[in-house]
């Protein structure tokens, strides 16, 4: 029993510290995308006010009509790259930052598992001590080691 208990008790801190470091490095990774979405975000928005700025430039030029279209093309083309890194910005959310944030929950519900396990092991090492101190004072008495024996299985 003692073999078998403190392997368990190994795996269950195994288990620990993966998840920890999962939780760790996801957390760090969720951060980093969220601020890159948040960077794209950003500089959509300056490109977004650089085409506002190049269609009242447009709108100002009365002189050379030419120049006036070129400029209007060119903000229309700003203004459609700006509409790309708004799908890219909306499609990291989605599918990049949401994804990775939900593993934070995950791995609470996991160390809160592995903590229940722990709970019960430490349980059942206490009740086996107690069984054994029973066996070692009266080792004849059948009937309290089968009480001793059903209370440990009831309390677990």
């Amino acid at each position: 029993m003692s073999g078998n208990s403190k392997s368990m008790e190994n795996q269950a801190k195994f288990c620990q510290g993966r998840v920890g470091m999962v939780e760790k490095q996801f957390g760090l990774l969720c951060h980093t995308l969220g601020s890159i979405t948040r960077k794209t975000a950003r500089l959509r928005d300056k490109g977004d006010l650089f085409s506002k700025q190049l269609l009242k430039y447009a709108e100002s030029e009365t002189i050379s009509h030419s120049s006036k279209v070129g400029v209007i093309r060119f903000a229309e083309s700003i203004a459609a790259i700006q509409d790309y890194r708004q799908a890219e910005v909306q499609r990291l959310d989605a599918k990049v930052v949401m994804p990775l944030s939900t593993y934070g929950n995950k791995c609470k519900e996991i160390k809160n598992g592995i903590k229940n396990e722990m709970k019960a092991l430490s349980k059942e090492k206490k009740m086996a001590g107690k069984l054994d101190k029973v066996r070692q004072k009266t080792p004849g008495d059948a009937q309290l080691i089968i009480v001793m024996i059903y209370k440990a299985f009831v309390s677990l």
